[in-house]
């Protein structure tokens, strides 16, 4: 592995490092946050109440994203020389959700930060706030199919067997943290975790080996 290779790698596993630290920082400010009250008055009051919440968690959802560029492009080159379909399909479907969460980080950001002074009404309010949600739901769902065909693509590589089954159940949570009305905070919560902590092994993982070659 030449120099410019080691280089490479290693910004890719200090990338997959800082996007999980900094996906599960977004969701620590919106962990706190109680359900969206029914009338509009009450919704009105609940977003102002909870606005540095909701800006914080935007701020470090749109860094984590932009993070996840370099660290899936670097773990498709690792995947690329075992298994070059589960590379393409899982790294192909990050890179679907990468936009995705660039374009929910937009919308997010519609809540709390004003755009030429423009005031939304509650019921626009709302129906950013349900688009949001609906796409988190989505891109979840891709996530979670990503993770489960990215570990059986991690078997043959150096990332090694442990991180494989971490990303199996990784994967799982991924799909029921796409149904937070349905398994709850505490589930949602795991899976956030898992989720980091997937991205952070991987990343550690990447830069250990790189060393040592």
């Amino acid at each position: 592995m030449n120099q410019k290779t080691k280089k490479l790698f290693r910004f890719g596993g200090i990338a997959f490092i800082i996007a999980g630290i900094l996906f599960f920082a977004r969701y620590l400010f919106v962990f706190s946050i109680p359900n969206m009250p029914a009338s509009d008055v009450d919704f009105l009051k609940w977003l102002d109440d909870w606005k540095f919440n909701i800006a914080m968690s935007n701020e470090f959802f749109f860094f984590a994203t932009i993070s996840l560029v370099p660290a899936i492009f670097v773990l498709f080159k690792i995947l690329n020389e075992s298994d070059n379909i589960k590379a393409i399909l899982g790294c192909g479907i990050f890179a679907v959700v990468i936009p995705v969460f660039a374009c929910l980080d937009i919308i997010q950001g519609r809540l709390v930060y004003p755009v030429y002074n423009i005031v939304l009404s509650a019921n626009i309010q709302k129906l950013v706030l349900s688009i949001y949600h609906g796409g988190m739901h989505a891109t979840f769902i891709m996530i979670g199919i990503a993770t489960i065909i990215l570990s059986f693509g991690i078997k043959n590589t150096s990332i090694g067997k442990p991180i494989m089954y971490l990303g199996f159940i990784t994967g799982v949570f991924d799909f029921l943290n796409a149904y937070p009305w349905v398994f709850g905070s505490i589930i949602v919560f795991i899976s956030e975790l898992l989720f980091a902590l997937w991205f952070v092994f991987i990343g550690v993982k990447i830069i250990i080996v790189n060393k040592a070659n």
